[in-house]
């Protein structure tokens, strides 16, 4: 059976939530480097992992509803998706660390850790003892997309959609309850596994999913309700940034505007080709999250070496910074990860 057609709005919304990203971990650079103070958190940049999750579920749903898959035939292809190109900027970061350490902040490399990195292992980082990152730090959120994965595969063994739906909101909401009643209290093996099987995190798939259900079996009504989710979800965005203690669960500060937005973008789907430069940043939006810090760095030390604190000079670095970030992840894309996936799925 031929593979679903390509949705250009949760394509460009891809592309978006890389950059959200970059944007965030960009003001973290500028404050390390000496650059100007803004004078408050723009925390929005946060919110790009959790529309990354609400579109994965989407996603996870869309392409498998009417196709029969396996499930070793679906982790197969998931593995060749995701995998390849995160062990190749994991083993590219290690091999800094070994050969030249003193480039690097925020890197300790040690056997175990980079062992459960490369396996999606959730543990404690080194430097960051309370944080679970693996060693390419953003990796994290890899973690829980292959758990996802994992969960989602077994269901393809239910050949009903929506039973498999219904299963699995079951086993995510039961898992989320199960970390809420049983907080963990585990060793330091232990207790990174529990925090993110049981993670509230979890929902932001199943919020995806279930937008999934709706948009393939109630399309029109979707499209009726589109702009009103679109202003929901940036309503609730600009909850989130103005007022960021209005509640401390993500997953409803930005979980959920970022469920609102899709099923909005859904709702405004023309099927025609989008823009270019936005599909291109959607198409590369793995590649970019996942070098984005490389190019941060470098760029981080000419912002060091060469800053004097006026806005120019800053708003210039900050403005490089992003578009050097999405024109190598865009490179990376076309040269490795594009070929990679290519040659792997044959």
């Amino acid at each position: 059976m031929n593979a679903q057609p390509t949705i250009h709005n949760i394509q460009i919304l891809r592309g978006i939530a890389a950059m959200m990203v970059v944007f965030h971990h960009t003001i973290g650079q500028m404050g390390s480097r000496g650059g100007r103070d803004l004078g408050f958190e723009i925390i929005i940049g946060r919110a790009g992992v959790d529309l990354f999750f609400v579109i994965s579920g989407f996603i996870m749903v869309y392409v498998t509803h009417d196709r029969d898959r396996t499930p070793i035939e679906y982790w197969r292809g998931r593995i060749i998706r995701i995998a390849p190109l995160y062990w190749f900027y994991t083993l590219t970061l290690a091999l800094i660390a070994l050969v030249a350490p003193s480039m690097l902040r925020s890197t300790d490399l040690q056997l175990v850790h980079f062992l459960k990195s490369l396996f999606f292992i959730p543990s404690q980082h080194p430097i960051f003892e309370t944080k679970l990152y693996p060693i390419l730090v953003q990796g994290w959120t890899l973690n829980y997309e292959m758990y996802f994965y994992l969960i989602f595969g077994l269901l393809l063994a239910i050949k009903t959609p929506r039973q498999r739906i219904g299963m699995l909101s079951i086993i995510l909401v039961g898992l989320v309850a199960i970390g809420f009643l049983f907080p963990p209290k585990g060793s330091n093996l232990v207790e990174p596994l529990w925090q993110t099987y049981t993670s509230p995190l979890l929902l932001e798939f199943l919020f995806g999913a279930l937008i999934g259900v709706a948009y393939i079996h109630w399309y029109h009504q979707v499209r009726q309700v589109s702009w009103v989710c679109i202003i929901l979800g940036l309503g609730l965005f600009a909850l989130g940034v103005w007022q960021p203690d209005w509640t401390e669960l993500r997953v409803i500060k930005w979980g959920l505007p970022s469920a609102f937005l899709v099923t909005g973008a859904l709702g405004l789907e023309t099927n025609q080709s989008g823009n270019g430069i936005l599909m291109m940043l959607g198409n590369a939006s793995y590649s970019t999250y996942l070098n984005h810090t490389f190019t941060l760095g470098v760029i981080g030390i000419i912002w060091a070496r060469f800053g004097n604190g006026s806005l120019l000079f800053d708003a210039g670095m900050f403005s490089f910074a992003l578009a050097a970030s999405a024109a190598i992840g865009i490179l990376s894309y076309k040269l490795i990860e594009r070929p990679m996936t290519a040659w792997l799925g044959r």
